[in-house]
C-alpha cells in the first residue's frame, strides 16, 4: 500500500496513535485521506513539506491494529500448544494444564 505525509491539524487519535497538531505522519493514502475528510489531517505535499521545513520530524504511522492481530495469532498458537500437552499428558498433570488453559482462553 502507499504512504503519503500528512500534517495532522488538531490533536488527533488516528487508530488508536495519538498526535499533537502540526505533526507530520506517513501514513496509508487511503487512511489519511479518511481523516483529511474529517478536517484532522491535511494532505496536501506543501502544507507537510512547510513543517518540516519548519523543523517538523516525518513520524511512521504503525496502526494498532497490526499488534493486535499479532497477539490474537500468539494467543491462538498458545492455546493449541496447552490443547496438545493436554492431549499427551499424564492423568496427574492434566488439571493444571487444564486450568492454565481455561485462564487463558478467558483472557
Amino acid at each position: 500500500m502507499a504512504k503519503k505525509h500528512f500534517l495532522v491539524l488538531v490533536a488527533a487519535s488516528i487508530e488508536g496513535i495519538n498526535y499533537s497538531c502540526g505533526s507530520v505522519i506517513n501514513i496509508e493514502k487511503s487512511v489519511g485521506d479518511a481523516y483529511a475528510k474529517g478536517g484532522q489531517l491535511d494532505g496536501a505535499p506543501s502544507a507537510s513539506k512547510s513543517a518540516i521545513a519548519n523543523g517538523a520530524d516525518v513520524i511512521e504511522h504503525v496502526s494498532d491494529a497490526g499488534a493486535e492481530a499479532e497477539a490474537a495469532t500468539a494467543k491462538t498458537a498458545a492455546i493449541s500448544d496447552l490443547e496438545a500437552r493436554i492431549a499427551v499428558a499424564a492423568d496427574a498433570d492434566k488439571p493444571a494444564l487444564q486450568a492454565e488453559l481455561d485462564k487463558l482462553k478467558a483472557e
